[in-house]
């Protein structure tokens, strides 16, 4: 049997099904991986076409993986009616499971993409809980990464006085702070207190 199509909605970027294709496709010449807006998808559920995602609210997008139909629903010979009538007619075609989703305000920039697929290839030959951590594990390095980037332009953006820093030199750590002593100090040097001042009341004698 064909698969049942996705509902018409939100479309995968181009440039989703150029770096995903890197992974190949399945026999019927489909990739194994693809990336879908969780409302399109629909499948068999108690003899009846139902959204997959339907729990999903607000709906995501969701990486899902090619499964065989072997892998999937047994073989054929044991598919009886009971099985059909529930779940509908045997997936040649084999299925696409859930790999992983991501949060609703989630978009599929190329940059992003290229960080899953090193995931993907990380997770080959994993079990499919162990590939989702894998590709999640490769989305927080890029966004750790990213973040400490950003921290870094910032900081060297300030000026120094006004961190109360001092750079030191250019083989030496980026970054140092000053201490609070080093501080003191400088601020004596810009204010220096006569020698004369009392220690308690009374005037300044020149």
């Amino acid at each position: 049997m064909d698969r049942i199509p996705l509902l018409p909605g939100k479309t995968t970027p181009d440039y989703v099904e150029k770096t995903l294709a890197a992974f190949g496709n399945n026999p019927h010449g489909e990739p194994n991986y693809r990336l879908i807006w969780s409302e399109r998808k629909q499948i068999w559920f108690m003899g009846e076409i139902a959204p997959e995602y339907i729990y999903l609210d607000p709906p995501r997008w969701i990486l899902e993986v090619w499964t065989s139909p072997e892998k999937d629903a047994g073989p054929e010979s044991a598919w009886n009616p009971v099985m059909e009538a529930l779940n509908g007619p045997y997936p040649r075609k084999g299925t696409y499971n859930f790999a992983m989703g991501f949060e609703p305000d989630w978009n599929p920039t190329e940059a992003i993409i290229q960080t899953i697929a090193a995931g993907i290839r990380m997770s080959q030959g994993l079990s499919l809980e162990e590939r989702a951590q894998a590709i999640r594990e490769a989305l927080e390095e890029n966004a750790r990464l990213k973040r400490q980037e950003v921290a870094d332009t910032i900081v060297e953006s300030f000026d120094s006085a006004a961190l109360g820093r001092i750079q030191q030199a250019a083989s030496g750590p980026k970054n140092t702070f000053r201490t609070p002593e080093d501080w003191e100090r400088d601020q004596e040097k810009l204010a220096p207190v006569p020698a004369n001042l009392p220690k308690s009341g009374g005037k300044i004698v020149h």
